[in-house]
């Protein structure tokens, strides 16, 4: 299934809660691998409200992973890091991220 105008997708756990939702201005779904491509202006943020900037996304949902090899930035209330080579698990528990660009930690000062 390809979506060339694009994509908006919310993804529920087992207790019908949103779990995260996925916004791309282009993808394609290749359902017997259970793999889908994202690309242009995609944004993918989970319940901790951790969101994931990116041009270009894999997701192979067989093996809960997803990959990048293009720029992506992560941001969450504890700052933001970019670079590229990416490999996650979907609601971000498990991250690795390669040749860092860019990092910044939000903290407080008393």
């Amino acid at each position: 299934m390809e979506c060339p105008e694009g994509l908006k997708l919310i993804f529920y756990d087992s207790l019908n809660n949103i779990e995260s939702t996925l916004i791309a201005d282009y993808g394609k779904l290749f359902t017997e691998k259970e793999f889908l491509h994202v690309r242009n202006n995609v944004r993918f943020d989970n319940f901790n409200l951790d969101t994931l900037f990116a041009n270009e996304l894999d997701i192979d949902f067989a093996k809960d992973s997803i990959y990048s090899e293009k720029m992506v930035i992560f941001s969450n209330s504890e700052g933001r890091i970019s670079g590229t080579k990416l490999k996650a698990n979907s609601n971000f528990t498990f991250f690795q991220l390669s040749n860092i660009s860019e990092g910044h930690v939000n903290f407080e000062t008393e």
